[in-house]
Parts: structure tokens; sequence; C-alpha cells
């Protein structure tokens, strides 16, 4: 005599070969990603490689070859009639209260913390720049970072001691 399986019965095995399918396929991929995680010869190593010269001596000593070359390029940030006209405050307002930030990274690369500050209309010493924006020494703090492109005006030669422009 053949037992027939009832449609219940066979509903319960499909359910129990699924959780043991899943369980399973569970038990490999957690197995797989501890795996990956204690092969450190596959992974690369999280530490930075530590070089003799800090960032922040190599801009330092930018500064001061370019502070002592005749002629040096300066970014000129919005003038406080532009942003005026952007901000849809009174140019007044805007001198008093308006200030740009200086960042710790590029832009394109998420700011990093604020470092300091310049005012509408002022001029800083060009250390680099990137699609998104420039790296600057701040005449107002003397901090270094990064400016957006959109709050700069263009750029412009001029002597770092007497600020005249030159070519």
């Amino acid at each position: 005599m053949e037992v027939n399986e009832t449609p219940l019965a066979q509903i319960e095995e499909n359910k129990m070969k699924r959780y043991t399918i899943g369980l399973i396929t569970g038990i490999l991929l957690m197995s797989l990603f501890i795996f990956q995680s204690c092969d450190s010869s596959k992974t690369p190593s999280k530490q930075k490689t530590k070089s003799n010269t800090p960032p922040v001596n190599l801009d330092l000593a930018l500064i001061k070859k370019l502070k002592q070359s005749d002629c040096a390029e300066f970014i000129k940030l919005l003038t406080a009639k532009e942003v005026a006209k952007d901000t849809g405050y009174s140019e007044q307002w805007v001198v008093a209260n308006y200030r740009v930030n200086v960042w710790e990274l590029p832009i394109g690369r998420g700011r990093g913390k604020k470092v300091g500050e310049m005012y509408a209309s002022s001029r800083a010493l060009l250390l680099d720049q990137d699609q998104s924006g420039y790296k600057i020494q701040s005449p107002l703090d003397k901090s270094i970072g990064w400016v957006s492109n959109i709050q700069v005006g263009g750029t412009v030669k001029q002597n770092p001691i007497t600020y005249e422009s030159c070519q």
C-alpha cells in the first residue's frame, strides 16, 4: 500500500528544506566573511605610511618660498557687492558679517573641519588647486586650507610683500 502525502505535509517538508538551505548559506557567507577579515595579505593595510615631513611643514615651506619670490599667484574672493547681489543682503551687512570658510580638505573630498575664515573681497596666497577649489593661506588668521571655487572671483599675480601686480 502506497502512502500518499497530504499537501500540508509537502508544504512543511518544503519549508524545512528552504530553512536548511538558508541556514547553510548563512553559515557559508559568515565563514567567508570571517576568512576574508582574517586574511591580511589580501586586504590593503589601513595604516598610513609615515612620511618624514608632515603636510603642514610642507605647506609652510611652500609659503616661505612663495613669499621670498618676486611674484606669486593669489586668489581674489568675490567682492562684497557680488556677495550682496547673490545673497540678497546689503553690501554693508556683507562687509560686517559675511565670512568665507577655510576647510581642512578639498571640497570634493568632503571639506573636513573648518580651519579658518576670510572676509569677502580678500586675496589669499594660492598654494594648490583642484577642480572644486583652491588651497590657500588666509590673510585673516593665517590658516591653511581650502576654499570653494564658487567663492573665488579669479586669480591675480602680485608681489607677496608689496602686493603690487607683477608678471
